[in-house]
């Protein structure tokens, strides 16, 4: 009886972390304070298939992609993120904001025309080197695990002894969500960290 229900043991561990992530740092047009909506739930349909989601911050997202309160918007009826938050102001846009049928040079881009030495025009993407986003992190979501393990020697004879072993790594199978992207969408396609994992061990000592 005491080598089936005696001398088992428990041992575990757990962590909760904090996460940031940094700012967008590749438009160069205006600049909002950036605002942390938490998980407010989304869709995006931009693939031409929905996937669920948070708007987590005001990242950079094109206003043409943008669906109106009818589930719609500029681009396509289909190709849109469904659900951002009414008051959104992205922290940075370009410095050609995306419209419908804009020229391409100038269409949701931060390109600007540099006049050479010569007279010539040129067309070149600004960046100076000094966004003023740059360095700036927020504070993203948490995220947590728990393993544990039940274990118990059992001894064979005087010398020898057998230790059984079983280890859950990530125990209550929590997948985590990852940290958002420089639009501001955590997607639930991926989670932050792997399934639970079970592990089986048996060890003869003497």
């Amino acid at each position: 009886m005491n080598r089936l229900v005696g001398g088992w043991q428990i041992a575990g561990y757990g962590t909760s972390n904090s996460r940031w992530f940094t700012l967008p740092n590749t438009q160069w047009g205006a600049t909002s304070p950036s605002q942390v909506y938490g998980k407010v739930p989304i869709d995006d349909c931009r693939g031409g298939q929905c996937f669920a989601g948070y708007m987590y911050y005001n990242g950079y997202l094109p206003a043409t992609v943008i669906a109106n309160s009818s589930g719609s918007c500029a681009a396509s009826a289909t190709a849109c993120v469904k659900g951002v938050p009414s008051n959104y102001v992205p922290v940075a846009n370009n410095i050609n904001p995306a419209v419908i049928g804009g020229d391409a040079n100038y269409n949701n881009t931060n390109n600007v025309i540099v006049k050479l030495k010569d007279g010539t025009n040129q067309l070149v993407a600004f960046d100076n080197g000094l966004n003023p986003l740059r360095n700036q992190s927020v504070a993203g979501p948490w995220i947590t695990n728990l393993s544990g393990s039940i274990y118990k020697t059992v001894p064979i004879t005087e010398r020898l002894n057998l230790r059984i072993n079983l280890d859950a790594f990530n125990m209550l199978n929590q997948p985590g969500v990852v940290t958002p992207s420089t639009e501001g969408i955590i997607s639930l396609r991926n989670s932050a960290q792997g399934a639970r994992t079970l592990q089986y061990t048996m060890r003869l000592t003497w």
